[in-house]
């Protein structure tokens, strides 16, 4: 078997121009390299457009672009609540993310390199903690009742 037909090229190709496919019968790609590369670029295109997701780059340049004064505010009280233990920075960087800069938890997941449900985990478990502590504070300032 030297050569191979690839369904998307219309086109019989020698077998060198296909990718190794341990398991598929014959042991390669269906599709010739050039195919696939085609194919997988147009996923990603479509998954980052369609999907909302970001490169790394993405990101930053969207975070450079940004000139709006609440978010120095949002970045000093997460820090000052990191500081005074509140907040542990995973929890602040969820919040972070998730709140201001509106990334889905799958987003945060992928970008930090952990799955998503520890993102929503930190996300939860952030927001109690800000909850029981302004409310606390609320109850001691007001005297009001939670």
């Amino acid at each position: 078997m030297n050569e191979k037909y690839c369904p998307c090229c219309n086109r019989t190709l020698p077998i060198e121009e296909f990718q190794r496919n341990r398991a598929r019968k014959d042991g390669y790609q269906s599709e010739c390299r050039k195919c696939r590369k085609m194919y997988d670029s147009r996923v990603v295109s479509y998954n980052r457009v369609m999907m909302g997701k970001k490169t790394y780059e993405e990101v930053l340049a969207a975070k450079e672009a940004q000139t709006d004064e609440s978010y120095d505010r949002v970045i000093s009280a997460l820090r000052i609540w990191i500081e005074d233990k509140t907040l542990t920075p995973a929890q602040a960087e969820s919040i972070y993310l998730h709140a201001v800069e509106r990334f889905s938890f799958r987003e945060i997941g992928a970008l930090v390199g952990t799955h998503y449900s520890n993102a929503i985990h930190h996300y939860n478990k952030g927001i109690a903690r800000l909850r029981e502590k302004y409310l606390c504070m609320a109850n001691e300032v007001y005297g009001v009742s939670a």
